[in-house]
């Protein structure tokens, strides 16, 4: 048991309202120890899906620890968001009142919200009319992302009603924990004034790298979706005049196809393998037996891919980002320009020096260990947890 395990308080139970579909992150291997229940505070988790995800019950216990699970389903109708004009709250009574009910049944202590969707709507509605204290941990910078990937007509209107929706339960909750620094900005515009940066917890498993003497060839890895935004082709194009490397490349998405042949036309094909995917656990296992990590990445915040490696300590080559740079990564990553030229410079650079791919990756090790490592980020969410019970607990007292 960790060191982080926290005093219970008798009969707490924490409700989880989750709008992901965790069936996907099991297959794919990404289920991460106690994520639902830090610290294994909780004597009993509620595992609410807004969806109609089925996941394995064996699978899903160690997200909890000891806890005792309980999973429940609560989806909307597929034509919610239509039929409620775009989530808007008086239209969405009944399907609120059925999460209310469910609350009013279960009494947690405390709620969570993964991302700010209908799951903090509801959240919201519970906390003024049980006084049930919840807190929304947000993912993404909804700004940033939009000026990346814009998409269509459809998907500007669809982002607008979605941005209207997460600002009412961002601005109701007890406490929004952002993952990420870069996230700060969209949560003071939106008006949300408690507000607290609480970095995601990873899985433990990472194995630091200790050894820094070049492979033969030289390794190098890529992960990350394969999509518009995290278009790792420049790092591709960098293998040209580096006739010493092998680059792996991890991922799937819609430009898999045409990195594919950016790797044809550049002529190294045979140095450049394309891995659909590979198991969160294999990876971390992995990632310390290359020499150097590559990513590109315009989105305004700190990718899980890019984490794990500087964790492992390994040498890790990234994008200066246009405009506002990432908050984090100054002192932990090699920030290049985005160009074939800028990642070659980079691994040249790296490939020449043992002492320079030593410094970089222990120094990011240790810095990163304290600002995001398993036990840090789980111990600050046990913290967190324990001050809001604390409060709500003083506050039932009041009454």
């Amino acid at each position: 048991m960790m060191s982080v395990l926290a005093h219970r308080f008798e009969g707490d139970r924490l409700m989880v309202i989750v709008p992901d579909r965790l069936s996907d992150l099991i297959a794919k291997g990404e289920i991460t120890a106690r994520y639902y229940n830090p610290g294994e505070l909780f004597k009993e988790v509620h595992l609410v899906f807004t969806n109609d995800d089925n996941p394995p019950l064996e699978a899903l216990q160690q997200t909890v620890g000891d806890a005792k699970l309980y999973v429940h389903n609560m989806p909307p109708d597929s034509r919610f968001f239509i039929r409620t004009l775009g989530w808007q709250p008086a239209l969405m009574g009944a399907w609120t009142k059925r999460m209310m009910q469910l609350a009013q049944s279960v009494k947690p202590n405390l709620i969570r919200c993964h991302g700010a969707d209908l799951n903090a709507h509801a959240a919201a509605a519970i906390r003024q009319a049980l006084n049930i204290p919840y807190v929304v941990s947000f993912h993404i910078n909804p700004a940033q992302s939009a000026i990346v990937w814009p998409g269509g007509t459809k998907q500007k209107i669809y982002n607008f009603f979605a941005d209207r929706l997460a600002c009412r339960g961002l601005r109701a909750a007890d406490l929004v924990l952002p993952v990420y620094k870069s996230i700060i900005p969209y949560l003071e515009d939106a008006g949300v004034k408690r507000y607290r940066v609480a970095y995601n917890v990873l899985g433990a498993g990472a194995r630091s790298k200790n050894n820094f003497e070049l492979s033969s060839p030289v390794r190098i890895i890529s992960v990350g979706r394969l999509v518009v935004g995290k278009n790792p082709e420049n790092i591709i194009r960098a293998l040209a005049r580096l006739p010493m490397v092998h680059l792996t490349v991890v991922g799937t998405g819609p430009l898999r196809d045409y990195l594919i042949d950016v790797a044809s036309k550049a002529g190294v094909s045979d140095r450049c393998d394309f891995v659909k995917s590979i198991s969160n656990k294999d990876l971390c296992d992995t990632l310390g037996q290359y020499d150097i990590f590559a990513s590109h990445c315009d989105y305004w915040g700190l990718p899980k891919a890019v984490m794990e490696p500087l964790l492992t300590g390994l040498p890790v080559v990234m994008n200066r980002r246009e405009g506002e740079p990432f908050a984090e990564l100054d002192e932990l990553a090699m920030l290049v320009d985005n160009s074939a030229e800028g990642y070659e410079e980079a691994f040249g650079q790296l490939i020449a020096s043992e002492e320079q791919r030593r410094t970089l990756g222990e120094s990011a090790r240790s810095k990163a260990e304290k600002l995001f490592g398993a036990v840090s980020s789980e111990t600050s969410y046990v913290e967190i947890y324990r001050g809001l019970l604390s409060r709500g607990t003083a506050a039932s007292a009041a009454q």
